[in-house]
Parts: C-alpha cells; structure tokens; sequence
C-alpha cells in the first residue's frame, strides 16, 4: 500500500456515499478535504445535493477516509449507517465517477426507463447475483474497476467481489435490465420489509417476539404471514400489512381462520380500499381475547 492508498495490484480506493442516507456527509467532506464528485449531472446535481450519491477517492492518509470506515456513533463516523460501496481503480476519480455515471439511469429490454440506486450495498448485491459474466465485465468497466467491497448487515459482513478474468474491450459495453434483475431488486425490497417488521414487532409485540425466538425464527414466521395476507386477501398496502401482523401477534397467527369476523371484514365488499378493513379489524380487536399478556 502506498502513501497515497493506491495498492499496486488493484489501484486506489474509492467510495460512492449516500447523501440522502448519511447525514451531512457533503459538509463534513468538504469540511475536510475531500470534495465528492456527484454523479447526478447539470440542474439535477444542485437541486438534488443532500439525496445525491458522491464518488470520493480515500487516500491513506485522509482524514475524511478514516471516518468513511470508522464505525460508532458519532455522526461523523460513517461505518455501518448504510448508502455506502467501496472500489478500487487504477483510474482517476472523474474516469470512474464518468463509468457510474452510466448506471444512473438503465433501461429494460423493452427500453422502459429506470433510476438504478446502485450504491445501496444490498440491492447492488442482488443485482449482481442474477448477472451473467458478460453483464457482470461491462458492469465492472472491463478492467476500469478491480473490485467491488459492499458492507452489509451494519458494516458487519464485508462482500469482497473481483473478476476472474477481464478485458479493457469491454470498458463501455452497455446492457439491459432483464427480468432476473427485477426479481432480484424485489426479493431485496421484501426482505428489507421483513427485517423493518422484526424490529417493528419486537417494539411493539414484546411478549409475543420473545415466545417467537431469535430474529431469524421472527422472520421466518412474518415472512409465512405476509404471505398469507397477500395470498389469501390480496393485501398488498403496507399499512393494512402491519395491521394483519398486529392482529397475528395479539390472538395468534390463525386468528383469520379461528374468528370468524376477521375472515368477512377482510374479504367484505362493504370496505372499499385496504385501509377502510385495517379500520374495520382495529375496531373490532378490543372485544377479543388477547393472546398476549
């Protein structure tokens, strides 16, 4: 490693950070030293200044590197608070800052166009998972990025990724976003919902959390839930989601199927919309047995 945190065999080190995600990090960066290079362009690029992604280069000696991947919780710590990828490029930052720029806005193989939020570490990984190796090189800019670092879970798993093989040919070789891409970014979006409603549960269901076990198992039983509230009433608004979670946690999981009421009020034509039913369980709730304590 060099002075300068350029490493010979895979180049400098660079980061992509959420504005929108970590607070004040375009002050905080300007504060000390090191201006991102925003890869939103013209207008867009003001207007949008705290909800932009920024490319940094980390030198090994910059100040504002050593708060990039220092984790507590002080806010000018950055490690693990998400909106946050790593790389490494033997290129200079406004040659990589041009590659990403790319990716901003992607079109699907019917050209329908999308706004592609690459940095965010666990989306970026599921794309990258349902990727052919073709697709994967003119993601990486051929040889132009050397390797991709994505922290997960807080900044506690560290996703370390590199070509095996690749060539400069490809550096400007675009693709579309096929199916496989859009199953991937909804699988990450559901488990994003599912992790939001463990912590949700374990605030506001205590008792029945604790009954339900590690986090892993109260996943597993909210995932069978939602599911079912999808598959059987087709609740698909997040709100009136919560609701059939709060009802699951206070008379038990077969609460749809044991009291009859819950069953008409969620299939009622009489309740137009989902939150009308959300109002309708709510209301009705007070005058059951509570499975918890």
């Amino acid at each position: 490693m060099g002075a300068d945190g350029a490493n010979d065999e895979v180049g400098a080190c660079h980061a992509i950070l959420d504005s929108g995600v970590l607070f004040n990090v375009v002050e905080l960066a300007e504060a000390q030293g090191n201006s991102g290079a925003c890869l939103f362009t013209g207008e867009l690029a003001n207007e949008m200044r705290d909800q932009a992604p920024f490319v940094h280069r980390l030198d090994q000696a910059d100040r504002f590197a050593g708060n990039v991947i220092t984790a507590s919780d002080a806010p000018w710590h950055l490690w693990g608070k998400g909106g946050m990828i790593l790389m490494s490029s033997h290129a200079p930052r406004d040659v990589v800052q041009a590659h990403w720029r790319k990716f901003i806005r992607m079109v699907d193989i019917q050209g329908k166009g999308y706004y592609f939020r690459f940095w965010e570490p666990d989306m970026l990984l599921g794309f990258l998972e349902a990727c052919t190796d073709g697709v994967l090189e003119g993601f990486f800019g051929g040889t132009l990025i050397t390797r991709l670092m994505l922290p997960l879970a807080k900044g506690d798993t560290l996703v370390d990724l590199r070509l095996e093989e690749a060539s400069a040919a490809v550096a400007k070789r675009n693709f579309p976003l096929r199916p496989e891409h859009f199953h991937a970014f909804s699988a990450v979006s559901w488990l994003r919902f599912l992790l939001e409603m463990v912590a949700y549960v374990r605030a506001e269901h205590e008792g029945a959390a604790q009954q339900a076990g590690d986090d892993e198992a109260l996943r597993v039983r909210l995932d069978d839930l939602l599911r079912r509230a999808h598959g059987s009433y087709g609740l698909t608004q997040r709100g009136l989601q919560m609701v059939f979670v709060d009802m699951a946690m206070r008379f038990g999981d077969d609460f749809d199927s044991r009291l009859d009421w819950t069953a008409k009020v969620l299939r009622s034509p009489n309740y137009s919309g989902q939150m009308p039913r959300a109002r309708a369980l709510q209301n009705r709730a007070p005058d059951e047995q509570l499975v918890e304590s």
